[in-house]
């Protein structure tokens, strides 16, 4: 399905690579150390009277490191996996006539929404997909944030509101040829907690916002005319720049929902109590547990029961039980 429905090259290369397995295979590599970990705590723990060389903490924490990382690096990498492959929800907001609608045809290259000089045209949410470089954004240019007495105008400004709190990503537009006002505020206090890019728009005209409050508020910024075609360029730069899919890599494994990420999110927790267990000397049989949670976590990917798994690695690698 990701392949059906994928906007660019990247999208599909990196879908089509999922699909041959890219992260099932490093989701087995990962389970492989952690059963390989299980299997030896396992064979210590039920079988003392054979001859099993003697367990090393040490190995079984440098074991339980590598898988750490792994699993890190994973997680770390997946809002860029999202991004690319299953698209990024971005809401466009900004106080009313900023050039919100404009920046959305922008940056569709097509006019999608309508454009007025009067205040409140976009009353709803406008949705379309653009491509940005790797990325696929779900674009969704909503009214302007204001308190308004038109009835209408209310019910878009809650809808607006709604649909930015379940965004993964945003672009806050901000006007520089009016001065900084409370409604700009309110957009900043919005965004804060969001992986947004601020918009200084109308480059081209006389500037009378204050920049530095806007500035001091947000790590990427970019200072354009959304009727320039000429800065599409610049905009995207920073859009790539903020969801970190400029170097993206198709070939490499990506999680890409939130089923995926929960699993090893938990495994990852799982690993680090296993970590801090042995550390403060709780007993190997309760180590496994927990190890044997981590695996459980992530075989919920490939359909696979982690007992099954250790069972068959203890008696491959161990003559016990015979």
């Amino acid at each position: 399905m990701n392949i059906i429905s994928s906007h660019s090259e990247q999208e599909t290369k990196a879908a089509y690579n999922t699909l041959e397995g890219a992260l099932s295979k490093k989701i087995a590599e990962i389970n492989g150390i952690l059963i390989s970990a299980s299997a030896s705590l396992a064979a210590w723990v039920d079988y003392p009277d054979d001859e099993i060389e003697e367990l090393t903490s040490g190995e079984l924490v440098e074991n339980l490191n590598t898988a750490e990382k792994e699993l890190e690096n994973l997680i770390s990498r997946f809002d860029t996996g999202k991004a690319v492959i299953g698209g990024v929800r971005t809401a466009i907001v900004g106080k009313p006539n900023v050039g919100k609608s404009t920046l959305m045809n922008m940056l569709l290259g097509e006019d999608r929404s309508i454009v007025t000089a009067v205040e409140g045209t976009t009353r709803d949410i406008v949705e379309e997909t653009a491509v940005i470089g790797a990325a696929t954004l779900r674009l969704a240019d909503t009214a302007g944030l204001r308190s308004s007495e038109d009835e209408v105008e209310k019910i878009g400004v809650d809808k607006a509101k709604k649909w930015l709190e379940s965004a993964d990503f945003a672009l806050a537009v901000f006007d520089l040829s009016r001065p900084f006002t409370q409604e700009d505020e309110e957009i900043v206090s919005l965004v804060k907690n969001k992986k947004c890019v601020a918009i200084l728009n109308k480059a081209d005209l006389e500037q009378k916002a204050q920049k530095n409050l806007i500035i001091q508020n947000f790590e990427n910024l970019v200072e354009i005319s959304a009727k320039n075609p000429d800065d599409r360029q610049k905009l995207c730069d920073i859009i790539e720049k903020a969801l970190e899919t400029a170097d993206f890599d198709p070939s490499v494994a990506s999680l890409i929902n939130a089923r995926q990420k929960s699993c090893c999110e938990q495994a990852l927790r799982d690993i680090i109590q296993a970590e801090n267990d042995l550390k403060n000397g709780v007993t190997l049989d309760a180590v496994n547990v927990t190890v044997d949670s981590a695996i459980d976590s992530l075989l919920v990917l490939t359909g696979e029961k982690a007992s099954d798994s250790v069972i068959n690695e203890i008696f491959s690698r161990f003559c016990v039980g015979k």
